[in-house]
């Protein structure tokens, strides 16, 4: 601190005038003082300097001495610094000076220029060596003081007696904004330099600490104020401020030490209160000591405002008395005897501590009391001058540091964290009672340790690095593992501090055991990270397309997976209710261990009735054991133990209020519990299934009205009907679009116009009559068929339906649907041409059979005759007259047999190409060089299933029609390809029908076809051919082929211009043929075997028994197949072939009575004979292996050989 040359004050009572020589001047000051010119020489020097730096009470021993060489630690130029700032008020500085024999001194240096005399300068000289000392042990106390504040959560800072910070904590940083390094050594006035602009408010706090500290290094007061901080984050930041002196154990201040609490929100709270509330600083004296003097008669000559502060009372109350007036009686006269010793003596009094009453305390105080003579120009005492200090808190500081050791060893006792205090070596020296219960050593072990014994990876010596951060000052805070006596680690956060005690440099750490912290953020960590997840996922989730579209499917299994996957969840699981919620159907369940998706569970609700009615009704069932949870109870032998699910979470998935499905966690393994963050998300996850499921339904609902829309405009806009709307007078208001593609009108031709100018003028009135109608009753639906004129001139027949439109219009409107039936009515009059040809048909085919009976007898009776010996050669030449007439007779039958469709063919697979190539040569044989042919030919294969001949017969007699259409030459196109049929439509044809066909295509260039004669070009016996150049059963012989072989004939014609025939056969898949090798036979064969014949005609089983008899068989015959079963009962094991009629009365045909055999005799030969076959018409004959088919009539040479195929056949495939 500053201080103020004393100067002696004038006594008024005195008669003597005070001494106005330098000498005398310098006598009366309290202290050593010299006066110097400019270069620093001593010039004159009181009594107590020449004591001081000589030993000696002459003062005249030190003048010429230059003031550098009598204390060398004050350099020339500090000298010379100390002048030039002393010009306009006193300077101080502090120096050492060592006396020969004796400790060095510490003394406080004040340099004044004096007013009156150019270029002279008194020096006060201050033995501070006390306050020096205190110092140093204020810095040893500040170490331990600070590793002991650094853990308060205020600023906390410490100045010297100076001003100059020498301690401050990480929080006081924190608020002023600097580093501990910028701030230490520095007073508050040191950082207004800054060339900066500062805040006001900064500038007034540092400005007010240099006064707070010299008030308090002054008076000895505590200071408590509320300090106003600049604004954090737009708020005032306010600080209470608490700011006390520091001792030394003498009892001297020594410096001020403060605590800075952060009372912003206490502020924010109390505003109101303290807005206008401040705490004014006490203006205390100048000086912290009591100063006074007194008179030879002990009266007050001289006061300072702390004596006046002492004895309560002003400066005028004081002067002129004496002490009585103011002490007790006792210390009055105690205080007299020792200023009449001094005054006696004429020196001065060693200090000494002695009591004194404080009357504004109201207590008494300790006071270190020094006493100096007075004594005027002649040198005689005149008075006292008493300098006080008052030492009560010094004292008491004192008595504090003898108690001090106790209170630390009991304070670090009673922390909670490890207390280590070890040297730079490691070498622990102290540790606290937490240190050795956590750890596990005894004291005595651990004093016996080093730091890196307890923690390897701790602080050594040779992490020079750190080690140097430490003692420079710095505070570390470090993660480290210690090690227990059990062998154990525990986590320990661990704060290092330098601290010096006696010398000696030691480190402090302070460890805090968060084994239970670290657990904390481990799971902290952990449910941040699942937290993370489970946002990602909703997020993800949310963002999906398959949930935006509502595919709700697509979006299960994205969730199932996404979810299982990072939740660790073994089956996530997707369930939806039936409509009626009965069942529990799973649509998707994700399996984490496989990686795979399952689906298509169910769960029944009458299986199922509490667990149904628990997810129905509750939010959701969290069950961590769920084998032995009541409310899955019904799960557990079905479901949970199949599945191997110990824990489970079922959330509702509800829409609109209403239960529509279930979202299932299903953990597999040791027991889950289910967390409430899990069980929040899993509640989101199924408000997201269930906005899937909103958009779901509503793109099925768009979907549905898009379809309806759609189904609508494509009925009006495509419809193949005529929509329209027309008025009570028949003018048209509205029309379709198909309309144009119907009639060929456009809307400029239709619209506005009278529907009546396109309907035939027959047609008219009954129009007008439906229109007339409609308007009598609304209600009615009028229905009619009228003609109605095509743009290109045609008739077209349209029927219609008509009805009045409901509701309010500006007129009364009429919408029909006009049907175009044309096509329709012409597939009628032909659909009753081919019921016309199916009564000849019949008719015809019941005659070929009765023929075919009659000729076979024929057949084989002329065989049989001509076979007679001896016969002249004209009876020989009969017999074979008789078999041609009944050859040509067979083939006449034949071709009654296709018309009818009861020819009975073996169809098999073939290429309808090859079938073509087979008859080309025949083709050009036939039609003459006067036509040229072409055929066009399919690249693929045609496979169909039919007879080859028949198909054959069908272009020969198609090829034979066309050439007689082309008498004078011209061109026939044979083609074939593959035609797939969508609709029958598509040709017109009654018996038409959907699938893949194969098309034969004839097309001539010939007279064409009449359009009276078309319809007929198809009966049997219809020609118009001259007569005897055709029988009229060519067309009606292919008809009846191509529809055996389930196709149809289609026909287009224009007289002059052509005809062409397009045969439709259905494509079949592709097989591979089966061929029946025939032997070969140069006479008719013989054979012993039996045969059981059956024939309903007497005279062809007559005669098929004597042919079969003269070839050597043994022949046992029936007429029924009742009476056939009888003889295989009584022969079965005898007969070896079945020749049978396949039409036999009784009920039973051939056919039939050949399986009732084969179900004893499976590998018995069967030959079929038949004129037709009723009960086969329009089938197909399905020959076995050892089956057969005979054709009547047949020659005895052709039956022989097809019943020795049969029975060589058999006896081949047994072997």
């Amino acid at each position: 601190m500053n201080r103020k040359p004393n100067r002696n004050p004038r006594n008024t009572n005195r008669k003597t005038r005070s001494p106005s020589t330098p000498i005398g001047f310098l006598e009366y000051l309290p202290e050593p003082a010299i006066l110097t010119n400019s270069a620093g020489t001593i010039m004159h020097s009181n009594s107590l300097a020449a004591q001081l730096f000589l030993s000696t009470p002459l003062p005249g021993k030190l003048k010429g001495c230059p003031v550098t060489e009598l204390i060398p630690s004050l350099s020339p130029n500090e000298w010379e610094s100390l002048k030039s700032n002393c010009e306009k008020r006193a300077v101080a500085t502090h120096l050492e000076f060592r006396k020969p024999g004796a400790e060095p001194l510490w003394l406080e240096l004040l340099i004044q220029k004096t007013p009156r005399k150019k270029d002279v300068y008194l020096v006060l000289f201050h033995d501070c060596t006390e306050h020096h000392k205190l110092k140093v042990t204020l810095s040893e106390s500040l170490t331990l003081y600070k590793s002991l504040v650094e853990q308060i959560p205020a600023g906390v800072f410490r100045k010297d007696f100076d001003g100059c910070y020498v301690y401050v904590n990480e929080w006081f940083c924190n608020l002023r904004g600097l580093k501990p390094s910028e701030i230490i050594g520095k007073r508050p006035s040191d950082f207004l330099t800054a060339v900066e602009a500062m805040d006001p408010r900064i500038e007034h706090l540092l400005l007010q600490g240099e006064e707070d500290h010299k008030y308090i290094v002054k008076t000895g007061q505590w200071i408590v104020r509320q300090e106003e901080y600049p604004e954090r984050e737009g708020k005032p930041h306010w600080v209470l401020s608490v700011k006390t002196p520091v001792y030394a154990p003498d009892g001297k201040i020594i410096g001020s030490q403060g605590l800075l609490f952060d009372i912003t929100n206490t502020k924010r709270v109390e505003a109101a209160i303290r807005k206008q509330q401040a705490f004014l600083p006490i203006v205390l004296d100048n000086l912290p000591a009591i100063v006074f003097a007194k008179d030879l008669n002990g009266r007050y000559i001289l006061t300072n405002r702390t004596h006046q502060a002492v004895l309560g009372a002003t400066k005028e109350e004081i002067l002129g008395k004496t002490g009585f007036d103011f002490h007790p009686p006792n210390l009055a006269r105690a205080y007299q005897q020792e200023e009449e010793l001094v005054i006696k003596t004429g020196q001065a009094s060693l200090p000494k501590e002695e009591l004194a009453f404080n009357h504004t305390l109201g207590e008494y105080r300790w006071h270190l009391t020094s006493r100096i003579p007075l004594k005027d120009e002649s040198g005689q005492v005149c008075g006292v001058l008493g300098i006080s200090l008052d030492v009560t808190d010094r004292k008491k500081t004192i008595e504090a540091l003898e108690k001090s050791e106790a209170k630390y060893r009991t304070l670090i006792d009673q922390v909670a964290d490890i207390v280590l205090l070890h040297d730079l070596m490691g070498r622990i020296v102290d540790v606290n009672r937490r240190a050795i219960e956590l750890l596990g050593y005894d004291r005595n072990e651990l004093l016996n340790m080093s730091i890196g014994e307890l923690c390897p990876e701790c602080l050594s010596h040779d992490k020079v690095e750190l080690w140097h951060k430490i003692v420079a000052g710095e505070t570390l805070s470090l993660e480290r593992s210690f090690k227990t006596k059990s062998g154990n680690f525990i986590p320990v956060e661990l704060r290092l501090a330098a601290v010096a005690l006696q010398e000696n440099q030691l480190i402090l750490s302070v460890g805090r055991d968060i084994t239970q912290r670290k657990k904390e953020e481990q799971a902290r960590i952990k449910s941040q990270e699942k937290r993370q997840l489970m946002l990602e996922t909703l997020r993800e989730l949310a963002m999906s397309q398959n949930l935006a579209d509502g595919h709700i499917l697509e979006f299960s299994k994205q969730l199932t997976e996404s979810v299982g996957k990072r939740l660790n969840i073994e089956r996530v699981g997707v369930w939806l209710f039936e409509e009626n919620a009965t069942k529990l159907i799973n649509i998707d369940t994700f399996i984490l261990s496989s990686g795979v998706h399952t689906a298509g569970e169910v769960l029944i609700e009458s299986e199922f009735r509490p667990e149904f009615e628990t997810l129905k009704t509750s939010l959701y069932v969290d069950a961590e054991d769920a084998l032995n949870d009541p409310r899955v109870a019904g799960y557990v032998q079905g479901y949970l133990t199949k599945h191997g699910i110990t824990s489970m979470l079922d959330v509702g998935i509800v829409l609109k209020g209403q239960p529509v499905g279930v979202l299932c966690f299903e953990h597999v393994g040791p027991q889950r519990k289910w967390e409430s963050e899990e069980i929040h998300f899993a509640c989101q996850l199924a408000d997201q299934l269930a906005l899937a499921l909103m958009h779901y339904h509503r793109r099925e609902a768009e979907r549905a009205l898009r379809e309806s829309e759609a189904r609508f405009r494509m009925l009006v806009e495509y419809s193949n009907d005529i929509i329209a709307i027309i008025n009570s007078q028949g003018f048209v208001r509205y029309y379709c679009p198909s309309t144009a593609r119907i009639l060929g009108y456009n809307a400029t031709e239709i619209l506005g116009k009278n529907v009546l100018d396109i309907v035939h003028p027959e047609d008219r009135d009954k129009t007008m009559e439906g229109i007339a109608l409609l308007q009598k009753d609304p209600e009615k639906t009028v229905r009619i068929e009228t003609r109605v004129k095509h743009k290109d001139g045609s008739w077209r027949i349209m029927e219609t339906v008509a009805r009045q439109i409901p509701g309010k219009t500006s007129e009364p409107l009429i919408v029909f649907n006009a049907r175009d039936v044309t096509e329709q009515r012409q597939l009628e009059e032909r659909l009753r041409q081919a019921s016309k040809l199916e009564a000849i048909g019949h008719i015809a085919g019941g005659i070929a059979h009765d023929f075919n009976n009659v000729l076979a007898t024929i057949m084989m009776q002329a065989e049989l005759g001509s076979q007679i010996q001896g016969l002249p050669p004209e009876a020989i030449e009969s017999f074979a007259h008789i078999r041609a007439a009944t050859a040509r007779a067979a083939e006449l039958t034949q071709k009654l047999l296709i018309i009818s469709r009861r020819e009975v063919f073996q169809p098999t697979v073939l290429n309808l190409n090859e079938c073509l190539q087979n008859v080309v040569s025949l083709i050009t044989r036939t039609i003459g060089d006067d036509i040229q042919l072409k055929i066009c030919q399919s690249e693929e294969p045609l496979l169909i299933r039919g007879d080859p001949a028949l198909l054959e017969t069908v272009i020969l007699n198609l090829v034979v029609n066309a050439r007689d259409a082309m008498p004078n030459g011209g061109e026939l196109t044979i083609s074939t390809e593959l035609q797939h049929i969508q609709t029958p439509e598509q040709v017109l044809n009654p018996h038409a029908k959907p699938g893949a066909f194969a098309l034969l295509t004839i097309a001539d260039t010939g007279c064409g076809i009449p359009p009276d004669i078309l319809p007929r070009i198809f009966e049997p016996f219809f020609t118009t051919k001259p007569k005897g150049k055709g029988t009229g059963l060519g067309l009606s012989t292919a008809y009846g082929i191509v529809q055996q072989h389930h196709g149809w004939i289609s026909v287009t014609t224009a007289v002059g211009k052509g005809s062409t025939f397009q045969v439709f056969l259905p494509l079949i898949e592709k097989e591979v043929p089966r061929t029946t090798p025939s032997a070969k036979y140069v006479s008719p064969p013989r054979g012993s075997e039996t045969i059981l014949l059956v024939e309903d005609e007497a005279p062809v089983r007559k005669l098929t028994r004597i042919i079969l008899e003269r070839a050597g068989y043994r022949v046992l015959e029936a007429e029924t197949a009742s009476e056939a079963i009888d003889i295989w009962m009584a022969h079965k094991q005898e007969i070896q072939l079945l020749f049978t009629d396949l039409s036999l009365p009784g009920g039973i045909n051939g056919h039939h009575l050949a399986e009732r055999l084969r179900r004893e005799a499976p590998n018995l030969p069967v030959v079929y004979t038949t004129g037709y076959s009723a009960e086969l018409a329009g089938q197909e004959l399905s020959l076995g292996k050892i089956e057969a088919f005979v054709q009547k009539p047949a020659s005895p040479t052709k039956i022989l050989e097809v019943v020795r195929q049969c029975l060589d056949m058999a006896r081949n495939s047994s072997s």
